[in-house]
């Protein structure tokens, strides 16, 4: 059997065993691995080959053909689209593909004589009447549960010479067969588990980037995209670096970038902790802030293939403030309504005394408020709490609703508490700020004479963790709602003075 013009194909002098022949059909055997389109060309080869011969590459998945894996060579199409939809169901190839070995070059014969096969409803109302020919040699080359994949070159006549050489072929190119498949499958694998990342990566509200240990970009959110395309505190340079606004930021971005990349490799050790960089931005909107994370867990393979380490950026940008779903946090770990409004707002980036302002109090109770919010959560810092906070991170506005209707009861429940007391509005603020004043002092003495210094006493705050918590939470929780009433109030005094201070202005 020569590959040659006689047999349909190109004047190449040679058959289908030599080595030129067998390299070219492998060769695309291995491409359609990583690129299925591959496929065609290797069934291509197959019948110039074998040219007239029916050459099919199919997958069958619960009783159908996979119309992501089916292709075939001079098999018309209304003879496929009958197969698919009910000759299918009564070939006697398809059960008995269950049964042979995987791997192993088969003729159809040894799977169901001419005899038995002609008196099937598939010979008589499709093979024949079609004037298929049936006369086949292939291959199962992967199988699983309701689940096949085989290579069949079927012809009309029963050559002996010629179904030999085809046998032989198909016992040469049926292991790379197996192994691309194989190969397929991780890389379909992989696929999805990087698909899937990056759509996780793309609800983000805030940008984030995955970076090598020299600072080059190995994965992207869209809102990262978008930010860099703007340019304003922090863009790609052309190197494919990032840049900020001036080379000394940009120092301390790569600094803060590198002693990640140390921690990930583990490599350095005892560096001290890696806080956020403060961007300023060029059009004068307020300042960016780049917080950074070490990601050792994605190990060698990343190593290798990026860099000595892989770093986690998240970039906040106050001017695009998202309400966080930190209901969770407050469910976790008993915060109020209002404790959990001062972490969204500290997580986001927003300074505590620009916090404070938004919530209506003072910067001394948004301090003693996050204290509390601290000890609760076992946060020496407010960068522990924003590292805390984004294992949950803020998910764009278009997701808001489905992540945030557990932590927003709680929320509107305490606003519509909060409207309804400063709807009253006719009491004296003077009244308002003794209650409330009397109130916070009686609670800070209970505190003391219980030692329960941790908030608001000379030695609290990070320096009592360890004290704190051989105590009780229950202490906290019994104080929760009478210091909650006493902020309550001074939000509503806030309430009344920012009132007066507006008719003022317009007087």
């Amino acid at each position: 059997m020569r590959y040659d013009d006689a047999n349909g194909g190109d004047e190449r002098g040679m058959d289908e065993l030599e080595p030129h022949f067998l390299i070219d059909v492998i060769g695309h055997i291995y491409e359609a691995a990583a690129d299925p389109d591959h496929w065609e060309e290797v069934v291509s080869l197959l019948e110039r080959a074998y040219p007239h011969t029916r050459v099919t590459l199919f997958a069958h998945e619960k009783g159908h053909p996979l119309q992501t894996l089916s292709v075939s060579k001079n098999f018309n199409a209304d003879d496929l689209k009958a197969y698919a939809h009910h000759h299918i169901k009564t070939s006697p190839y398809v059960p008995r593909g269950y049964q042979i070995p995987i791997g192993v070059a088969t003729r159809s014969e040894s799977m169901i004589s001419d005899e038995e096969l002609k008196k099937t409803e598939h010979y008589n109302e499709y093979v024949k009447p079609r004037g298929l020919g049936h006369y086949a040699t292939g291959m199962v080359i992967e199988r699983g549960p309701n689940r096949m994949v085989a290579l069949s070159l079927a012809d009309h006549k029963n050559d002996a010479d010629r179904r030999e050489r085809q046998f032989k072929l198909i016992e040469t190119i049926g292991p790379h067969l197996m192994r691309a498949f194989r190969l397929r499958r991780a890389f379909a694998a992989q696929k999805a588990t990087a698909d899937a990342a990056k759509a996780a990566l793309d609800r983000w509200a805030h940008a984030a980037l995955v970076l090598n240990a020299d600072g080059s970009i190995v994965a992207i959110n869209q809102a990262a995209e978008l930010l860099l395309r703007r340019s304003d505190g922090l863009r790609l340079g052309r190197d494919g670096q990032l840049r900020c606004a001036d080379d000394a930021r940009t120092r301390m971005l790569n600094d803060a970038i590198r002693k990640c990349a140390g921690i990930s490799s583990g490599v350095q050790q005892n560096i001290g902790e890696v806080d956020g960089v403060v961007l300023p931005r060029p059009s004068g909107a307020a300042p960016l802030r780049a917080m950074v994370w070490p990601l050792p867990f994605l190990g060698a393979t990343a190593t290798a293939e990026y860099g000595s380490a892989s770093v986690l950026m998240v970039i906040f940008n106050p001017d695009q403030i998202q309400r966080t779903p930190v209901g969770w946090l407050a469910q976790q770990y008993g915060l109020t309504p209002s404790e959990q409004r001062l972490t969204e707002a500290i997580i986001n980036g927003v300074p505590l005394s620009e916090a404070a302002e938004q919530l209506g109090i003072r910067e001394s109770t948004a301090r003693t408020r996050l204290k509390i919010i601290q000890t609760k959560t076992d946060c020496h810092r407010q960068v522990d709490l924003v590292r805390l906070a984004l294992s949950l991170p803020a998910l764009r506005q278009d997701d808001e609703m489905l992540t945030q209707r557990s932590a927003g009861e709680a929320s509107r429940a305490e606003d519509r508490n909060q409207r309804g007391a400063g709807n009253k509005g006719n009491g004296d603020d003077r009244e308002h700020r003794q209650r409330a004043g009397a109130l916070e002092q009686r609670q800070q003495g209970e505190r003391n004479e219980r030692g329960y210094d941790a908030v608001d006493g000379p030695g609290g705050g990070a320096d009592h963790g360890a004290n704190l918590r051989r105590k009780s939470f229950s202490r906290v929780d019994t104080h929760d709602n009478d210091v909650d009433r006493a902020q309550h109030l001074e939000e509503e005094t806030g309430g009344h003075q920012g009132k007066r201070r507006i008719a003022r202005g317009k007087r």
